[in-house]
């Protein structure tokens, strides 16, 4: 199996004119290798999942939790993320991040508390 090395993770938030829709991007030694895009669901201070890409050669490594992490600690007014129609494949993730067995019909909402995500289940 390859190792992958690299120097620098970063990542940047970028805000589509006239839209409530952020788009975060990971960017690994300078490229882009992933993003979380995310949009106002009509609830106060809360956003919606709306698309998660992350480069195959870099998953498993954490990058989608630190994604979470980021569009929670930059972008202004967002108080908590929305994860509703999963794909079956993104299912076992959120299940071991909840704790809970989950249809795909459930909603996770997720917050940041002292560097922590926490993970609510809407039952659904």
């Amino acid at each position: 199996m390859e190792t992958l090395s690299f120097k620098n993770i970063s990542f940047s938030a970028e805000v589509e004119d006239g839209e409530p829709i952020v788009t975060i991007s990971l960017l690994i030694d300078g490229e882009k290798q992933g993003q979380l895009v995310i949009a106002r669901t009509g609830t106060y201070n809360q956003y919606a999942i709306d698309g998660v890409e992350i480069n195959p050669a870099f998953r498993g490594m954490g990058f989608y939790r630190q994604l979470l992490m980021n569009a929670l600690n930059m972008v202004s007014g967002c108080d908590s993320l929305l994860s509703a129609e999963r794909n079956i494949d993104s299912n076992p993730v959120y299940q071991y991040w909840t704790g809970k067995e989950l249809a795909v019909s459930d909603k996770v909402e997720i917050s940041i508390y002292r560097d922590t995500l926490e993970f609510d289940v809407i039952e659904g």
